[in-house]
């Protein structure tokens, strides 16, 4: 069988666009005065971007968009020595379930979000010192890698394991079996009673009241906003393995949203579940490599129609005949008297390459990406027609690159918001301009 990846080139094509077009934050003040504040965090966001690779990141994410019709964008608070407390990652469709009811694009309808996560059990023990006999129970080694947790995956989420104790366990030791185990991040919307800012003068308006927070004092105070009782979707946060609580809280981030960023492909009518491009161009993809294999077939194989007794020995007939540089010996008369035919249907051959032209060709018309987008030769003539055929792929493409920009603002905007609630410190810091201008 012959593979003929012609999708490749179309799905290449929207990743590195992505790449070439690639855009930092910006911040606008509400009022005049607030300009240089925004300026200040613009260069702060450049800055976190920088050292966080969020621009590689955040082309992964698109990529598994692109691909899988799914891609997820991370924003969260950690260790004080892994760097800077805020950090900025991609993380894979692989890892997270989500409400399968939510529609919206801000996910104001998304009751519930998991991301679980494999890991090393003196890992996770460091990280919940407190609960280590209930992590130790839940841990698996070995051949026995799932153990409780065998019913509770699924092949997309747990295929690196299953292939990391197929394969990496016979590079350990023997008798040093790496132990793991399966930790549940849970993040989900509960209604709560709570107290909120009220008042349109002020910027923390539908906030949760803090009362250590000084700036939420001052807006009080001065009276700006005031407190009022409300019920809240309040968000809160999990830990778990499958059998044990490991951590349970309200979400520790003002923003009350999810600090996970999706990155649509396309999303299914029927159940709003995603998909990619590639599944436009799939059944086109089988066709050529299912065409070109049966041309080869055709032009490596003989076919021979023979009378009973116009050969000898049939079998050593058989392997001869199959063999390019053939030697056949049939019985006297057999081939002139019309005995034996041999018919290798080689008139089938174009056809079956024609047919595979065409599902290239249509494999283009349905991806968008177009010989003029490749900077390919084409049939069209004036420069006013490959433009208008590079604007046709551009629109045909577009809804990949406009969820991107969505998701470029809600992250952005939780970002931000992190940026406001834990960066409390002066820091000194060194940005670079286009140009490279520090």
């Amino acid at each position: 069988p012959l593979v003929y990846n012609v999708i490749s080139q179309s799905v290449n094509w929207i990743i590195g666009s992505e790449k070439r077009g690639r855009s930092d934050f910006k911040v606008l003040p509400r009022r005049k005065d607030g300009g240089k504040a925004a300026e200040r965090k613009t260069a702060l966001l450049k800055y976190l971007s920088d050292v966080n690779l969020l621009p590689f990141e955040r082309s992964h994410a698109f990529e598994e968009a692109v691909k899988a019709g799914l891609g997820w964008l991370e924003s969260q608070i950690q260790g004080d020595d892994d760097g800077e407390p805020i950090g900025a990652r991609a993380e894979s469709w692989r890892n997270i379930i989500f409400d399968s009811a939510y529609r919206n694009l801000d996910m104001s309808d998304c009751r519930y979000l998991f991301r679980t996560k494999w890991v090393d059990l003196d890992v996770a023990q460091a990280m919940f010192p407190d609960r280590a006999e209930q992590l130790e129970l839940s841990a698996t080694e070995g051949d026995d890698t799932w153990g409780v947790d065998n019913q509770d995956g699924d092949e997309a989420m747990d295929s690196a394991e299953y292939e990391r104790a197929a394969g990496g366990a016979a590079r350990e030791e023997k008798g040093e079996g790496r132990r793991r185990v399966r930790l549940i991040e849970a993040w989900y919307r509960a209604p709560v009673k709570v107290q909120k800012l009220r008042g349109w003068k002020s910027d923390f308006r539908g906030e949760i009241y803090d009362p250590e927070d000084e700036r939420h004092q001052m807006e009080v105070f001065e009276g700006r906003a005031e407190i009022a009782s409300s019920v809240l979707m309040r968000m809160h946060v999990a830990i778990m393995t499958t059998q044990d609580m490991i951590w349970h809280s309200p979400s520790p981030y003002r923003h009350n949203r999810y600090p996970f960023t999706p990155i649509w492909g396309f999303r299914r009518a029927r159940d709003g579940m995603p998909y990619g491009v590639i599944r436009w161009m799939r059944g086109m993809q089988d066709d050529v490599n299912k065409r070109m294999s049966k041309a080869l077939w055709i032009l490596s194989s003989n076919k021979v129609a023979a009378e009973e007794n116009a050969i000898d020995d049939i079998e050593t007939f058989r392997e001869e005949a199959a063999r390019p540089d053939a030697v056949m010996i049939f019985k006297s008369g057999a081939l002139s008297g019309g005995k034996v035919k041999l018919d290798v249907d080689r008139d089938l051959a174009p056809a079956h390459l024609e047919l595979a032209s065409r599902s290239m060709n249509m494999i283009q018309q349905v991806g968008g990406v177009t010989d003029e987008l490749l900077g390919r030769s084409t049939n069209a003539v004036s420069g006013v027609a490959v433009q208008a055929r590079q604007e046709q792929g551009s629109v045909a493409t577009n809804k990949l690159f406009d969820n991107l920009r969505l998701a470029f603002q809600q992250h952005g905007e939780k970002e931000l918001s992190l940026i406001e609630q834990f960066m409390t410190e002066e820091k000194q810091f060194r940005i670079t301009n286009q140009r490279g201008q520090p």
